[in-house]
Order: structure tokens, then sequence, then C-alpha cells
């Protein structure tokens, strides 16, 4: 093969191994280097090798693109490469985001702790008392809240039984256990309820009309009107001893 047959066929590898790779703008060889072969200043040799590295780097980049590409990066990486400003494998290219790869950012809730209150008696839930015996309640809360506690007997009758004339503090530290004791089973009998009231503030109507009976408060009924209290409520039964 003479000396321009050989720079034709490096000139036409070149050529069709560009437009493999997409839309390159320039090869390896430069004019001057064009020029070297045509005075035979390089090897039928060296130029089979110019060849066969430009056909791999060309199939490489190729490679390398179509990747990229399946891997969902974006436009002007694609044209950085196809335009061989510089040769990326697939190892740095970004990996596209599935369903499972992107971490969903969910809000906190706006309470990681939110105020729970239990509430039993000495005899448990859904307990029986008899005329003359002592009621005992037990509160518990899982953090620091304001509390009260109210008793309604079988006459539909309510007294808020804490805070009372004997304790009017109405907070209550997380973890300790409230006990209110000195209530009595007295007539009439029947089904009867306590329920208890939590709030983290101390709310504005705190004070609470009523009529004093006794330690305690007798009251219209049970509020309703915070909806930001948690509220517990237990039923039970008192019964004559004859």
């Amino acid at each position: 093969m003479s000396r321009l047959a050989q720079v034709i066929v490096l000139i036409s590898g070149l050529v069709v191994f560009t437009c493999r790779a997409g839309a390159w703008e320039r090869g390896p060889l430069s004019c001057g280097d064009i020029e070297y072969l045509l005075l035979g200043k390089v090897s039928p040799k060296r130029i089979a090798e110019l060849i066969n590295e430009r056909k791999s780097k060309c199939q490489a980049t190729e490679a390398a693109f179509n990747k990229l590409k399946q891997a969902g990066a974006d436009a002007d990486l694609l044209e950085a490469v196809a335009r061989g400003g510089t040769l990326i494998t697939i190892a740095s290219a970004p990996a596209a985001p599935t369903e499972n790869s992107v971490a969903k950012k969910t809000p906190p809730p706006p309470n990681e702790n939110p105020l729970k209150l239990e509430l039993w008696t000495d005899k448990g839930r859904n307990a029986v008392y008899f005329e003359g015996e002592k009621i005992v309640i037990n509160v518990r809360v899982n953090r620091d809240a304001f509390v009260r506690v109210y008793y309604t007997d079988a006459s539909k009758q309510t007294l808020r039984i804490f805070p009372n004339a004997n304790n009017r503090q109405a907070r209550v530290r997380r973890g300790a256990i409230l006990t209110v004791s000195n209530l009595q089973v007295t007539p009439p009998f029947g089904q009867e309820s306590v329920s208890v009231l939590a709030v983290d503030k101390l709310p504005g109507d705190w004070n609470e009309k009523g009529s004093p009976a006794g330690p305690f408060l007798q009251v219209a009924g049970v509020p309703n009107e915070d909806r930001n209290a948690v509220q517990e409520r237990i039923n039970l039964t008192t019964r004559s001893k004859y």
C-alpha cells in the first residue's frame, strides 16, 4: 500500500470511528501529524497502531456514552463525553434516582412524645364498691401536666375531687402517681364513673364555678370544651352492703 493510501485509510478510519462516538470535533492527529505521514516519517506499523488506538478509544467512549445515557446522566455531561472533552468511565456517572434510592423526607410529628395518662382504682377497672368502702383513684401522666379528676355518682351529680380543698396544686410531675383516696361510697348506688383531664398548659378558665361539697367542688359536669385536653374515663358500680 502506498504512503498516500495509508494516510487515506487512517483518515477514513478516524472519520468512521468519530461518527460512532457521536459528533467529535477533532481526532488525535493534527494537520501537522498528517503532513508527517505524507512525508513518510511514520512507519506503516505506526499508522496501523494509530488506527487501532483511535478505534479502541472511540469504542470505549461510545460504550461509556451509552451507559451514562441509560443511567440518566444530564445533557451537559453527555455532550462533554460525546465531544471527547474528557473520557469519563461509568464508575463516575451519577446513578439514576429510583423510588427506593431516593430518601423520602417526611415532616417530623408535631410532638414525638404526646401527653398520655393512666387511670385506675385500687380494685382495677369496672370495679364494684360497697357502701362505706373508700374508693382509691390513681392517676399517672407520662410528662408534667395539669390534671383534674371528676367523680359522677349514680344520681349524675359531678364532683371535682382534684384539685380540692386539701390539695390545690393541680400540677402532676411526670411518672408520679396522683392518689385520691378520700372518697367514700354512700347512697345512691348504681353506675358511676371517674373522669380525668390532663393538659400541658394551664388553661385560662381553670377556676371552675361550683358549690363546695366538703373538700370537693360540685360542678355542672365534666368539661369537654378544651380540645387540647387528654381525657380518660373508667366506670364502676356501687352497691348497698345489705
